[in-house]
């Protein structure tokens, strides 16, 4: 592969800015807020569109990431507010019980702190 092939396939850094404001808004916005009466299970209805899911916080932590490894400037308390959460998702690793209301908030927390930086 020339370098040409590798340099057109890597997005320009607006993109990547772009494209995570997006995914930002579309985790806020066009995911479910409330929980189901019982245990999600893949094949439910809706499934991936709960924000009561462990992946629901993996999307966002990864693009959090994506944010440091692109070197997308952040103010200094969205930064802090980003380890924060960060921080927050370790203790989620492994977690058996059911997300709260409580979680949710601060996946919206976030969420919006990324939106209002992004734009």
């Amino acid at each position: 592969m020339t370098i040409e092939k590798i340099n057109h396939n890597v997005e320009k850094p607006e993109n990547t800015k772009e494209r995570l404001l997006n995914d930002f808004k579309m985790f806020r916005n066009d995911f479910l807020e409330g929980f189901p009466d019982e245990i999600l299970l893949p094949d439910m209805p809706n499934y991936h569109r709960y924000k009561c899911r462990t992946n629901f916080f993996n999307n966002i932590s990864i693009r959090i990431l994506r944010i440091q490894h692109e070197g997308i400037k952040l103010s200094n308390e969205g930064k802090i507010k980003c380890d924060k959460f960060m921080d927050y998702c370790t203790t989620l690793k492994g977690k058996t019980e059911r997300y709260q209301q409580e979680d949710i908030d601060k996946a919206n927390e976030i969420l919006d702190v990324l939106i209002n930086e992004l734009s």
